[in-house]
């Protein structure tokens, strides 16, 4: 479990970072595209920073952003926490005010992490969090006012990691959700009910929760897009929907005062300074 109390994140870049970040550059085939691969691995490394700073275990080479073939024909910058999920980690430039989302990210992330760069590369700031989208509807782009504070994040992933410990266990309502949606990831599921849970009224959970669970068990179908039979108003998916969302509202009330023991203060992270060399983006990149 996690907790963190801090409102403004500077994490300071190696030397480390930037020789990646270089050398998955220059695998690109044009300027531009090895500025996006170069930013993107520079926000992911930052991200990852801050999580291993927090005790927070993550599979850098899981993702598909250390994928070389993917990163080449996709704009990723995803981390993977295992058994939690992906969070996409996407620069900011100076002057933007909204973060785009490729379509290739809005599929299977369980949040988004704004990663504010300057003019110069020695440090970036993370802005905040945004949570997993509509799976039915996703957004192009999210508005950087929109973000969650940084420091709810470990919260959020707290809850995740609490619905997938309920998940795993033998409760028959869990049970019930996993055989019918026996082709989804239970990441996927928790943090699109995670969402559903936030984003509705406790009276609309049930129509809103049965809309996701008829769309996803439809096989052959992507339960993200495509046409499919509307069976969301089936009783028996708007009663199951109901039952889980009551679950994870015990579960996840239980867990609002849980504190872990490691906190994070305003002291910076304990990384070295990158050498001069790597101030700026290459210009080669730039």
């Amino acid at each position: 479990m996690y907790s963190i109390e801090n409102h403004c994140l500077t994490i300071t870049l190696s030397r480390d970072n930037h020789q990646l970040a270089r050398q998955f550059s220059l695998q690109q085939d044009s300027v531009e595209k090895g500025k996006q691969v170069y930013l993107n691995t520079l926000a992911v490394c930052a991200v990852q920073s801050f999580l291993d700073w927090m005790g927070i275990e993550t599979e850098l080479n899981q993702g598909d952003s250390w994928n070389s073939v993917v990163r080449c024909f996709h704009n990723v910058a995803d981390l993977v926490i295992p058994s939690v999920g992906k969070l996409e980690c996407r620069p900011v430039l100076p002057g933007e005010t909204v973060i785009t989302l490729p379509p290739e990210v809005t599929e299977d992330r369980i949040a988004y992490i704004a990663v504010q760069f300057q003019e110069q590369l020695n440090e970036v700031q993370l802005l905040g969090f945004y949570p997993a989208i509509d799976p039915q509807s996703p957004t192009e782009e999210l508005k950087i006012t929109n973000l969650q504070p940084i420091e709810a994040l470990i919260d959020y992933l707290n809850r995740l990691e609490s619905a997938l410990d309920f998940f795993q266990s033998n409760d028959p309502v869990a049970e019930k959700v996993k055989t019918r949606l026996i082709e989804q990831p239970l990441t996927a599921i928790i943090a699109e009910f995670k969402r559903i849970y936030h984003t509705y009224s406790k009276d609309e959970w049930r129509y809103a929760g049965a809309e996701f669970l008829a769309n996803a068990a439809q096989e052959g179908i992507a339960w993200r897009g495509g046409n499919r039979e509307d069976n969301s108003n089936n009783d028996e998916w708007q009663d199951l929907a109901e039952e889980l969302l009551n679950k994870l509202d015990e579960i996840w009330n239980e867990g609002t005062d849980v504190v872990a023991e490691t906190k994070v203060t305003n002291q910076p992270l304990p990384q070295p300074m990158i050498n001069a060399e790597f101030n700026t983006i290459p210009p080669r990149i730039y």
